[in-house]
């Protein structure tokens, strides 16, 4: 008998053991569960948080490839326009060099012949000579230059 209760006290102290250990095991579970919501809870906000911020940067990258092929089109319609332009300054500069040269070659005869013309003492000297004909011609050109000034004013 003595044996029998041994064994009984010994297993009362087992179940009441068993029972302890079930109760923390539950108690355990219990917080495992609330980690685990809580845990579900930030991921799913991050996940919602996540998904704003790719919706924003879809829609940023939206407005500037938009504004990209905006831009390129209209790049595309000023290039051949540009590169006109460039060929006319390029042909206008060439043509006011020119132009320039003109002028020097020009100065450079009306100096010659006004030394000519200096050098001729009265007018039958200057008959028949490039001098005569260049004093005309000149005379010409300033009433020209007068009128056209005068009508642009």
């Amino acid at each position: 008998a003595v044996v029998s209760t041994q064994s009984t006290g010994q297993l009362e102290e087992t179940k009441h053991l068993l029972t302890q250990r079930c109760q923390q095991h539950m108690i355990q579970l219990e917080q495992v569960e609330v980690e685990e919501d809580a845990a579900m809870k930030k991921m799913r906000h991050e996940v919602v948080t996540k998904e704003e911020a790719l919706a924003a940067m879809k829609k940023d990258y939206d407005v500037l490839h938009f504004k990209f092929q905006r831009y390129l089109a209209a790049n595309e319609q000023t290039g051949p326009s540009n590169k006109e332009m460039r060929n006319m300054i390029s042909s206008l500069q060439a043509h006011n060099t020119l132009l320039k040269n003109e002028v020097v070659r020009g100065k450079k005869r009306t100096s010659e012949l006004a030394v000519q013309i200096a050098n001729c003492r009265d007018q039958k000297t200057l008959e028949g000579t490039e001098a005569l004909e260049l004093v005309k011609e000149l005379a010409v050109n300033e009433d020209k230059e007068k009128d056209e000034q005068n009508k642009k004013k």
